[in-house]
């Protein structure tokens, strides 16, 4: 099937300006050009459509009654072109959000309210996944920023900012004897295996833990943790281990369950640093002025 050929949105402009103008002197000067160029964006408009649209003299210039229709209905299409433009450019302008799912920034106060403000001004498009595939999103131009647990992916092309400190605690039975404690150190609960991540999930955070762990007077026996947080709760309050969960996480209330606090020495070596990731050559205005506001949001 032969396409069609439609009028140009320069033709229609030409054509509007001569139809409220009535004049061609006038319309061209409104549109910001000289009568020869004009006459000739209306020309093939009517050769493009089949018809006349303007009944012209030496002492006026009238509107067919196809003009009168066209008239009727060009200012729409070119309402409808500038509506579509303006949206398209919103949506160009939207900022790709990647948020680690280690933890819930809507239970963070310093992050959930400016994450609610750019969700409501339509400003941003949030993504949640694991730090390491959000970060070859970046790399891919497929996110604007993203919030890492840990350096997950060292690459020369990333910078990191650090906006974050995320405290773990400890998941365990509740008729475990460290439950009754304040504050638990690793060694206190090194009787029941700890439920763990495979290092491909996050491997910076997980080589900064095991590190630790290595040091620690009794081995640690870690089990692989189920993917999915409810059974891993219930396995916890089973008493077939323990886990240890960011802050954040630690929201849900099961029977046989605690959350105990780390003590400093271990809050201070296990805790999660957030870091707020973006590439090195971006230079786009609305991109670098979210990079500001989230840093001074988390100052």
């Amino acid at each position: 099937m032969e396409r069609q050929k439609l009028p140009t949105l320069k033709q229609l402009q030409c054509f509007l300006a001569v139809a409220e103008e009535l004049n061609f002197r006038r319309a061209a000067e409104r549109m910001n050009m000289t009568q020869p160029p004009l006459t000739r964006q209306i020309q093939c408009l009517e050769e493009t459509i089949g018809c006349c649209v303007l009944s012209r003299s030496t002492h006026a210039v009238q509107l067919t009654p196809a003009g009168l229709l066209l008239a009727s209905k060009a200012q729409d299409i070119i309402g409808q072109l500038l509506t579509l433009m303006h949206s398209l450019h919103i949506e160009q302008d939207k900022i790709r959000i990647g948020m680690t799912n280690m933890l819930d920034f809507y239970q963070i106060p310093k992050f959930s309210s400016l994450l609610t403000q750019l969700e409501q001004e339509q400003q941003a498009i949030l993504h949640a996944h694991s730090s390491r595939k959000l970060l070859m999103l970046l790399m891919g131009g497929e996110m604007e920023l993203v919030f890492s647990g840990e350096k997950a992916l060292l690459d020369s092309s990333l910078v990191y900012t650090r906006v974050y400190t995320e405290p773990l605690l400890a998941v365990l039975p509740e008729n475990h004897p460290a439950a009754r404690q304040s504050a638990i150190a690793m060694e206190d609960v090194a009787d029941i295996p700890l439920f763990w991540f495979p290092r491909n999930y996050n491997i910076g955070y997980f080589d900064k833990c095991e590190a630790i762990f290595k040091k620690m007077r009794h081995e640690l026996m870690r089990i692989k943790e189920p993917e999915d947080l409810l059974m891993l709760l219930n396995a916890v309050a089973k008493g077939k281990g323990i886990a240890l969960m960011p802050q954040s996480m630690c929201l849900s209330t099961i029977n046989g369950l605690c959350y105990r606090p780390l003590t400093e020495e271990y809050n201070q070596k296990l805790n999660i640093d957030i870091y707020l990731v973006y590439r090195a050559n971006e230079n786009r205005k609305h991109v670098i002025d979210a990079i500001a506001e989230i840093i001074q949001t988390s100052a």
